[in-house]
């Protein structure tokens, strides 16, 4: 069986790996000149090593390192219990979960927390109501604004807005005034089920050695094919089933992760037959793959309705080191950062000068800046959440503009995202997009990865799909109180 594996991304070389592995050939095509999609590092003309962003890998991340346990390819994490937030005019407030059962486990963190007792039971409460929810069941808020959520259960403004609206952040890349209830309540259930949800990691060598060369080797020495600078132009189908994928040589130069998605072509078109075609494209890619025909018989027609939101990412070198290190990914409140890593101390030098890599809030109002005024903005905001960095000056920097980060989890997104099947025999639709009980992530990639790949097998052979464990307290209350379920 040959399956054509449409993007080079996370999802599609989950797939592709598992395909292979188990006696399916499987064949990616990616428009780049290198593989990652949205994971991916490069290296510029002045030696500055860019990307798509800072990537954090969390305890529930439990398919992406089950996946990368497999190629040798978790021993580039960096591991932290010890979290920092920062916030202009404020000392820095470093946290931890106790080492106590959940709920237990958030008292250490919720003793800092500078509210008064009144908020504090409010706080309670609404952190109560949300863990009677099953990650499954929050597709019932789907049409329900954050907002709404938060002032039903009286939270209010000052700090547990802020903190509310940093979740906001990491989960949608989105304002809080437009993000969905479903898609922060699920990113806050997920990092505070339990003790272990404070083991947040990320890569101390570049995305695209440390993370996408092992799965790509593995792929390679499975038998499978990864053909960069390839464009898909079509799925061609006949009989309502998929025979083959139009192929065109691409022009691109970096991932083509904008906005309209629109490919580079710049040769002729080919045929590549195959028995099954996964589409791992965002959504915004796969627009121009299939046509209002083929997508109404699909039965995705609506799933391409999905917007998507940006992300504005930097890197910035310093003319000197930057001490002490903050632990972990610092998360900000306050300016024009959402959350930043020390390059430098990451790779293990401890007195070289400090490269950032930070990660801006609110991209939608960065994402047409230019790179001075962005730059600017985020020196200026470090020296201010972080007075250690009076001392230092940018020697260069580099800005990178994701035009696609993420679908946009606005309110009934989620009842958009389309399954993996669809109603052509042959075609699979993978991605972070697709319908899972997660947010855009990492870990959704990989999962719809792993569930492509199991539908194009059908049931002849087993793919493992894995699901982070739930504390006895959420099970228990789950089990008693769990909320009544409108119809989504």
């Amino acid at each position: 069986m040959n399956c054509v594996v449409l993007g080079a991304g996370l999802a599609g070389l989950t797939a592709a790996l598992e395909l292979q592995r188990r006696g399916c050939h499987a064949i990616v095509i990616e428009a780049a000149p290198f593989a990652g999609g949205r994971a991916s590092s490069w290296t510029t003309s002045d030696g500055m090593v860019s990307g798509t962003g800072l990537h954090v890998v969390a305890d529930h991340y439990v398919n992406l390192l089950d996946l990368l346990g497999t190629v040798d390819g978790t021993g580039e994490i960096v591991w932290w219990r010890e979290h920092c937030h920062l916030h202009s005019g404020r000392p820095p407030m470093t946290w931890r979960y106790s080492p106590l059962p959940a709920p237990f486990h958030l008292l250490y963190a919720a003793r800092l927390f500078p509210v008064p007792l009144k908020s504090r039971l409010r706080l309670l409460r609404a952190s109560l109501d949300a863990a009677r929810y099953r990650q499954r069941d929050l597709g019932s808020l789907d049409e329900l604004p954050y907002l709404s959520w938060h002032d039903s259960h009286g939270l209010g403004n000052g700090p547990m807005l802020e903190i509310a609206e940093l979740a906001a952040d990491a989960a949608t890349f989105l304002p809080i005034e437009r993000a969905s209830a479903r898609a922060v309540l699920s990113w806050v259930k997920y990092m505070s089920r339990g003790r272990s949800a404070a083991r947040i990691g990320t890569w101390r060598a570049p995305l695209s050695r440390a993370l996408i060369s092992p799965l790509v080797k593995a792929i390679e020495q499975a038998g499978g094919e990864v053909r960069l600078r390839t464009v898909a132009a079509g799925i061609i189908c006949r009989d309502e089933r998929v025979r083959a994928v139009v192929t065109a040589e691409s022009s691109a130069r970096r991932p083509c992760y904008d906005a309209g998605g629109q490919p580079q072509l710049c040769g002729p078109e080919e045929e590549l037959t195959c028995d099954a075609v996964i589409s791992a494209l965002p959504v915004q890619a796969l627009r121009h793959v299939v046509d209002a025909g083929l997508a109404a018989r699909a039965g995705i027609s609506d799933a391409l309705k999905l917007t998507t939101v940006p992300a504005v990412s930097a890197v910035i070198a310093f003319d000197g080191p930057i001490r002490p290190v903050p632990p972990g990914a610092p998360l900000v409140t306050g300016c024009a950062m959402r959350d930043f890593i020390d390059l430098t101390s990451l790779s293990g030098d401890s007195q070289g000068p400090s490269v950032y890599q930070f990660l801006m809030t609110r991209p939608e109002e960065w994402i047409a800046r230019t790179d001075e005024e962005i730059v600017d903005a985020l020196v200026r905001d470090l020296r201010a959440v972080f007075p250690a960095a009076s001392g230092v000056s940018r020697a260069k920097a580099v800005v990178e503009r994701i035009g696609a980060a993420m679908f946009a989890g606005v309110p009934g997104s989620h009842r958009l995202r389309p399954a993996t099947g669809t109603g052509i025999r042959g075609l699979f639709l993978a991605g972070d997009w697709v319908r899972h009980d997660l947010n855009a992530s990492m870990e959704g990639a990989v999962l719809s990865g792993r569930l492509a790949a199991q539908a194009v097998l059908g049931g002849r052979a087993s793919v493992p799909v894995l699901a982070p464990g739930e504390p006895l307290f959420l099970r228990a209350l789950q089990a008693v109180a769990r909320p009544p379920l409108p119809a989504v």
